[in-house]
């Protein structure tokens, strides 16, 4: 696998690991048609440059954790932005996500867009810096 790989299976199992107080997430790269639950979490990982790190020539991989968090237009914006303030709690600076011996940083607090209507949907992203050092 590479590194990116290792990124999104760690980043996809720490959110995993709280569906239980979470609305349904639709994964990346599997098609949902008109069966779209009430509520539900679009994750997307967004890596951004990967820079040098130090004399040893570390590698600094950074990107963002974005989580669209959607409600039906009828359950209101409020609703929306619980699920936002869950879904960011689940993310706190200092977070330390392992994943086959990589460590994924969460190093900065993260932050919430404020709610959008978008059709039938209120939506609110939850965006969560990340930055992982390797060899």
């Amino acid at each position: 696998m590479n590194i990116n790989e290792y990124i999104f299976s760690g980043i996809f199992s720490h959110l995993a690991s709280y569906k239980s107080e979470l609305p349904q997430v639709l994964w990346p790269n599997i098609v949902y048609r008109d069966d779209l639950p009430d509520n539900y979490l679009k994750v997307d990982i967004l890596p951004a440059e990967t820079r040098t790190v130090g004399v040893s020539s570390l590698n600094q991989h950074i990107g963002i954790v974005q989580i669209m968090v959607n409600v039906r237009e009828d359950q209101g914006a409020i609703l929306a932005a619980q699920y936002a303030d869950k879904v960011l709690s689940l993310f706190p600076r200092n977070t330390r996500i392992n994943e086959s011996g990589i460590r994924i940083n969460i190093d900065k607090q993260g932050y919430i867009s404020p709610a959008m209507q978008n059709q039938s949907w209120y939506s609110v992203a939850v965006s969560i810096p990340y930055n992982v050092i390797v060899k």
